[in-house]
């Protein structure tokens, strides 16, 4: 079923077809935004496939194709579905193997949030890698957790679990009879704390100030961390490679802390660090610090800190 039949089908319980016309026409300028903003074309067709419309809260509906992150929990929780930019731009720059390396690879998404960020990379590894593939998307946030739940049971058939299991594992959704997703209610590092998994590509959905141990150490070699840093001045997008393939005259930086080095990393640098015995490469993707918010409760911009 393709993303403008899901949409219609969605949208028609809240609107006329007049509004559903004007949704498929501001989708359409938002697209056209993206690619003046260097976004390939292969990542807004996997856009198109997920309408966002699914994933913000229905009084946002009208503003959902608006390139600005919204919030999607009330009572001021910080939760939010992220500006159609940042999530193209990290889709787009997200390290996959090759498959002919890799006859499967496991993908960590930290921070499910409204599911929109889970559903793309669904659809793009579903499109490039067939069925060699698994997401395990993990949200702290109870609220979060179930309602990114109802979101993807918009688009696909979810397999629901009982809360009692130790992962927290709530959800999945599967491709024929082999699971393809899963979804966690449980903070990431428990998680990684409870099992033994190493992942091709860790992604992290919202900035940290720093960057936990456990995150590097369950990459596989030459597996990929992309994860915005916070700063003094605003989230520094990273991607940190493990043990890549490195010339052996090399200049590698071996003191500090990593959030140390980044923090005095320009735009689309690149540094090699050796950390605990391993070797790094840092590239330095973009500031994402004035990305717009509109806010659950007064629908306000406001500077996203």
């Amino acid at each position: 079923m393709s993303g403008k039949t899901i949409l219609k089908r969605y949208l028609s319980a809240y609107s006329d077809v007049s509004r559903i016309n004007k949704h498929i026409s501001d989708q359409n300028e938002l697209y056209e935004e993206l690619e003046s903003q260097e976004i390939d074309k292969n990542i807004i067709k996997i856009m198109k496939s997920v309408p966002r419309e699914l994933f913000v809260p229905i009084k946002f509906l009208d503003k959902a194709n608006e390139n600005r992150a919204l919030s999607i929990s009330p009572k001021g929780r910080s939760h939010t579905i992220s500006q159609p930019f940042i999530v193209a731009y990290m889709l787009q720059n997200i390290h996959l193997p090759d498959i002919r390396s890799h006859s499967h690879i496991e993908i960590l998404e930290v921070g499910t949030g409204s599911g929109y960020n889970a559903a793309l990379l669904f659809e793009l590894l579903k499109k490039i890698r067939g069925s060699s593939f698994c997401i395990h998307t993990a949200e702290i946030n109870p609220f979060v957790t179930d309602k990114a739940i109802r979101n993807l049971s918009h688009m696909y058939s979810v397999s629901m679990y009982p809360r009692v299991q130790d992962t927290g594992r709530r959800a999945s959704i599967s491709i024929g009879n082999r699971q393809k997703m899963q979804i966690y209610h449980n903070n990431a590092v428990r998680l990684l704390k409870l099992s033994q998994k190493r992942f091709n590509t860790i992604i992290c959905t919202a900035s940290s100030k720093r960057i936990d141990d456990i995150f590097l150490s369950r990459l596989k070699d030459r597996g990929v961390l992309m994860i915005p840093v916070k700063l003094k001045d605003g989230d520094m997008l990273v991607t940190i490679q493990k043990n890549p393939l490195i010339s052996k005259n090399a200049n590698i930086h071996r003191i500090g802390k990593l959030e140390s080095s980044i923090s005095k990393m320009e735009k689309h640098e690149t540094i090699l660090r050796q950390y605990n015995g391993e070797t790094y490469k840092i590239f330095a993707h973009m500031n994402t610090r004035f990305v717009p918010l509109v806010s659950y409760q007064s629908s306000s911009l406001i500077a996203r800190q």
